[in-house]
């Protein structure tokens, strides 16, 4: 049976030492330390030479004597030796039994966030790493699995972003260099035959859209015009796909009117949406604030603000703490 032992292994150029335990019976593993792993790529393997210092009976005793060596011969001095770490990290035997899967201990994991803190890449491991992902595209092994989805949906939801994670976000959004960036890696990709079928009814459906004539009307549902198409309203200042969202029933309002098919212009399904609007409007009175807080005016519904001319999106998200001011006034909820 393999016994664990403490090992010294010296840089035969330089005279560097580096302190270790292992358990095993091969006298080619001279250690695994970061900088004694670069070290014998810069000097060859053949310069470095491995000794045993002691046998130990257990892993709480390899790892107790694992100290006391490293502390004895100095080998976290970097003029000295090649040991990052003061020793100490094997595993028990009792953590070794609770092992399970990809399970690392919280120190190893503290060792290796530590290690490769400030660490870039080389160019040699970003050529692989892409070429690894370009093999998983092709093989089809890229995809998750519904399994793996369902896990990552559970695990996300109801996790909230702080404050300080949105602000970043932004920042980076922002960024003109990160801009160049996805428009970069976005020129020459090539969308899959499933997003394809999926953008083609897509825009099938709305292309059916644009051939319908749409109404425009008052916040009261009274007739203004009509036009022939949803584009054809955009001469006059009005966004088409706003007019189809209105049509669709996912927006109430654009830019101050009420906007719906020629085809569902009837009184029934007038009477419908009228009465759609009422159940969405039972809500709170919603009050303008002046830069001294000073009440300026205070409007029974939130739709009622697009009367003045304000955006009823701006206001709300006002009113909801995601905006400050919307056209220089503060805006919230009567209470």
């Amino acid at each position: 049976m393999s016994k664990r032992f403490i090992y010294k292994t010296t840089n035969l150029v330089n005279g560097k030492i580096y302190i270790g335990q292992h358990i095993g019976t091969k006298p080619s593993y001279i250690g695994s330390g970061m900088l004694l792993k670069a070290a014998i790529k810069k000097y060859g393997r053949e310069n470095f030479k491995r000794e045993i210092i002691e046998y130990c009976d257990n892993v709480d005793q390899a790892n107790e004597r694992e100290i006391i060596w490293i502390a004895r011969y100095d080998s976290t001095n970097r003029n000295i030796g090649y040991n990052i770490e003061r020793g100490g990290g094997g595993v028990s035997d009792k953590q070794i039994e609770n092992l399970k899967g990809n399970f690392r201990p919280e120190h190893i994991k503290k060792r290796i966030s530590d290690s490769l803190k400030g660490i870039k890449r080389a160019p040699r491991t970003k050529e692989h790493t892409a070429k690894i992902y370009e093999s998983r595209k092709k093989n089809g092994t890229l995809k998750l699995s519904e399994e793996h989805k369902k896990k990552l949906k559970k695990a996300s939801t109801g996790r909230k972003r702080t404050k300080e994670t949105i602000e970043k976000m932004k920042k980076i959004q922002n960024d003109p260099e990160y801009k160049k960036k996805i428009s970069k890696a976005s020129r020459g990709r090539k969308h899959t035959n499933q997003v394809k079928k999926k953008m083609s009814e897509y825009w099938k459906k709305r292309k059916g859209e644009s051939a319908y004539p749409v109404i425009q009307l008052d916040l009261n549902y009274k007739y203004i015009r009509e036009y022939s198409c949803a584009a054809d309203a955009e001469k006059d200042g009005f966004f088409k796909s706003s007019i189809y969202d209105c049509c669709n029933n996912k927006q109430s309002v654009h830019k101050s009117f009420k906007w719906i098919y020629l085809k569902d212009f009837t009184k029934e399904k007038i009477n419908i949406k009228i009465e759609n609007d009422k159940n969405k409007e039972k809500e709170k009175a919603v009050v303008k604030l002046d830069e001294k807080n000073n009440v300026v005016k205070i409007y029974n519904r939130l739709i009622d603000v697009e009367k003045d001319g304000y955006n009823r999106g701006h206001v709300s998200r006002c009113c909801n703490g995601k905006e400050k001011k919307h056209k220089g006034y503060r805006w919230e909820f009567n209470k």
